[in-house]
Formats: structure tokens, C-alpha cells, sequence
């Protein structure tokens, strides 16, 4: 083990048994408070940059969209939903990290727990639902981000939203994370969320994206925007996205979003069901 870099032999002999005795959605807050703090200490802080360096050069870069990613392994949103950590996720070495989902409106997402290790698959399930601290406080971090990284914004509808105004909770986002974020991407594949697939239905989606995209093309620099599908689309559906992306002209698809599958998982199927409470 002492070949491994220094970040890596604290994580293995520490951080993660100390992790896997608490709850995951804890353990998540807790693991990223520490290393926050070891950053701050002088010869830990500079231990942990050295050895989370991805050591990339020019010959790593790649342009999507117009954006010139440093290297081709980013985060995606969903662990960093409120931006807090942003400093945190690029001294890690990411190539770019997605903020969000963020709604309008802070919601507390759903019941706990929520978050559940599949320790055998080395995966998770999560049924999380969109807990974001909201907009406004987003935008206010987001103000501060550091230089140099891009930051993706991940927007969503709030869980009180009918789907017949889920298009005023996506355009309240883009347009306020439009002057702080570099691309967006428009989820409307979580299953964590009541009724948010339906969205993804040719006409309301294509109501929508246009929506944005005629406040984007009036902005004096256009952002990228992707739109992040479920993994279980039908062949039909997926004609569909493919079609709107050329109608609507945004930049890509991301793929995928959380499944609603367990097909492969090692586990029994009684074994999540019984801490999933999925029904």
C-alpha cells in the first residue's frame, strides 16, 4: 500500500471504514467536512494537493459543446447539489463538476432514510428527490466559485410544481444561474420526483427547451444546454429525444440518469426491497 499516493492510503485506512459505520447520506456531509478541514492544515493540505494532482497536460483536453474540458473525467450533479464544495471537487482533480438538481425553492427532498449501499454491487440506491437548499442560495455561492473550473448547472422543478408549470420552475433556474454557470443540463429523468418523466413526452419537452433556448439566444453569450434522459426510454421515446434535439438545436444528451432497474445487482431482491421501502 505505501506505492498508493498519499490521499489514497488515508482514504483506504481512515476515511472509508470510518465511513461505512454511519449512515451513507452522513457519512457523504461528513467525509467531504473532513477533508475540507485537512485542505486548511499546512503539510496535510499540501500532501493531499500533490497527490490528487491528475497530472494532465494539453494533450488531455477536449472540446464539447465549445467548452474546453482540462481532461475528460468530471463530476456529475447530484453529490455536490448546493455548490459548497466546489474548491473541495477541484483540488480532487475533476475536470468539471455539475451543480444541482437545484429547484426554485429549497425542499427537503424525501423521507430518510433514502441513500443505501450495495456493498456487494459497490453501488448505491438513492431515492434523494431533488433536496436542494434552492435557488437563491446557489446563485449566492456560485458568485465565489473558483477560477478556471467549469461548473455545470443541473435544473429541476420543485416536487409541489404540476407538470403544466414545470416550464416557469426551469426557466426561474436558467435564468438565474445563466451569468455563473458554463453549460446547463435539464433534468427531467429523475425517478425521485412524482410525475417528472412524463416531461420528457415529445411536446411538453420541446415546449420547453424552446422556452430556454429563446431566453439563451438573447443573451449576449449563449450557454451550452444538454438534456439528461432516463436509462429506461423506450426505442420510441428515444426517436422522440433525438428529434427534438435537432428541432430545438441544444448542444447533446447526457446519458443517463438513475435507473429504475436492479437487473445484475448481486444483492436479493428482498434485501433492498426491505431497506429501500420502494413501493
Amino acid at each position: 500500500m505505501s506505492h498508493l499516493p498519499f490521499g489514497t492510503r488515508v482514504y483506504q485506512s481512515f476515511v472509508r471504514p470510518l465511513a461505512f459505520v454511519m449512515d451513507p447520506e452522513k457519512a457523504h456531509y461528513a467525509t467531504m467536512g473532513l477533508f475540507g478541514f485537512g485542505l486548511k492544515l499546512p503539510l496535510i493540505g499540501a500532501a493531499l494537493r500533490k497527490s490528487m494532482d491528475p497530472g494532465h497536460g494539453p494533450e488531455d483536453e477536449t472540446v464539447v459543446a465549445g467548452l474546453r474540458f482540462p481532461h475528460r473525467v468530471g463530476l456529475a450533479a447530484g453529490f455536490d447539489k448546493d455548490g459548497r464544495w466546489l474548491k473541495e471537487l477541484e483540488t480532487m482533480g475533476f475536470g468539471f463538476v455539475e451543480v444541482g438538481t437545484v429547484t426554485p425553492k429549497p425542499q427537503a427532498g424525501n423521507p430518510k432514510p433514502r441513500l443505501f449501499r450495495l456493498k456487494e454491487d459497490r453501488g448505491l440506491i438513492n431515492r434523494m428527490g431533488f433536496n436542494n437548499g434552492g435557488l437563491d442560495a446557489l446563485v449566492e455561492r456560485l458568485k465565489v466559485r473558483p477560477e478556471g473550473l467549469i461548473v455545470g448547472g443541473n435544473i429541476g422543478r420543485n416536487k409541489v410544481t404540476p407538470n403544466e408549470r414545470a416550464a416557469d420552475d426551469y426557466h426561474t433556474c436558467f435564468i438565474a444561474l445563466h451569468p455563473h454557470v458554463d453549460y446547463f443540463a435539464v433534468n427531467v429523468s429523475s425517478p425521485n420526483t412524482p410525475g417528472l418523466r412524463e416531461l420528457q413526452d415529445r411536446a411538453p419537452l420541446t415546449a420547453l427547451l424552446n422556452r430556454l433556448q429563446e431566453f439563451n439566444k438573447a443573451q449576449s453569450e449563449v450557454r451550452p444546454v444538454f438534456l439528461k434522459i432516463a436509462p429506461d426510454l423506450s426505442d420510441a421515446q428515444l426517436d422522440d429525444i433525438i428529434a427534438l434535439v435537432s428541432d430545438t438545436g441544444i448542444d447533446g444528451v447526457i446519458a443517463t440518469n438513475t435507473t429504475i432497474s436492479r437487473s445484475g445487482s448481486r444483492h436479493q431482491r428482498a434485501e433492498w426491497r426491505k431497506s429501500e421501502l420502494a413501493d
